[in-house]
């Protein structure tokens, strides 16, 4: 009888320990799916914010255009209201390209697969190099600087 308790407290610990093997299985499923689904979200979002920049672009084409950008100074974004205008428009820009910087984890080869990084940037340098009160020195994690100033240097 002894022997027969012993089996079948070896069972129930047998099987206690294949719950919790499946249970702990099942969390990290579940939560490898959940993480899975936010970066599809995310990434929807990155499309549907670089849909909304891009109308603003067609919206204001000058915003995209050289002999506009590079005349950008802090005193025209007091005095010009389309200055004014385009200086919102490039801080979606930096804002954008922040959030895609950190959804590509800095991968400099993967960001400039997806976007045309480098051309933003150096159409918007003006803008970045003499923002309105620092913003962009003052709004940007340094590694995010260092990598938007390394397109323009």
């Amino acid at each position: 009888m002894l022997m027969w308790v012993s089996i079948i407290e070896c069972v129930a610990i047998f099987l206690s320990a294949v719950g919790t093997i499946v249970s702990a299985y099942a969390i990290c499923k579940s939560n490898s799916l959940i993480e899975k689904q936010m970066k599809d979200q995310k990434y929807k979002d990155l499309q549907d914010t670089l849909r909304e920049i891009l109308k603003i672009g067609v919206r204001y084409p000058y915003f995209e255009r050289k002999d506009f950008t590079s005349a950008w100074s802090v005193q025209k974004y007091y005095e010009e209201e389309e200055y004014t205008r385009y200086d919102f428009y490039c801080n979606l820009i930096y804002n954008y390209l922040h959030d895609v910087f950190e959804y590509f984890e800095k991968d400099r080869k993967k960001i400039e697969d997806y976007v045309d990084v480098k051309h933003w940037i150096r159409m918007h340098k003006a803008n970045w190099t003499h923002s309105v009160d620092d913003e962009n020195l003052d709004g940007y994690d340094k590694e995010f600087r260092d990598f938007i100033n390394s397109y323009i240097s």
